[in-house]
């Protein structure tokens, strides 16, 4: 008989205790798309995840909202609005819940090459 042994980082958490494990941000070559990977804690609740691209200036040029998100792992591809210059951006990733409000978040800052 086995008894399986469980990481304490892989047991499911209430919605007060989730976290944000990583947030990857890998820019596409043409600079009109970016691929982001959420990483979160296992969870008790699917929860709501929001994630947004910012310029250097703030303005947001692409974003998605996830509503009882399954998964732990979270890979998509945003693709920017208008015109994006090459430069700083920043990519936010929030974890919320309906009846407490945001329990996570993250910002990562990462540069786009070429583009339009």
């Amino acid at each position: 008989m086995e008894i399986p042994i469980v990481s304490t980082d892989d047991i499911p958490v209430p919605p007060r205790d989730m976290r944000i494990r990583s947030l990857d941000v890998a820019p596409f070559a043409d600079g009109r798309r970016v691929r982001l990977t959420l990483q979160l804690s296992p969870f008790l609740e699917a929860p709501t995840i929001e994630l947004e691209l910012a310029d250097s200036a703030g303005r947001v040029v692409s974003g998605a909202t996830i509503i009882e998100g399954t998964e732990t792992r979270v890979t998509i591809v945003l693709h920017l609005r208008g015109a994006c210059p090459p430069g700083l951006y920043h990519a936010r990733a929030g974890v919320e819940y309906p009846d407490i409000g945001q329990v996570a978040a993250t910002d990562v800052e990462f540069s786009i090459e070429g583009g339009t």
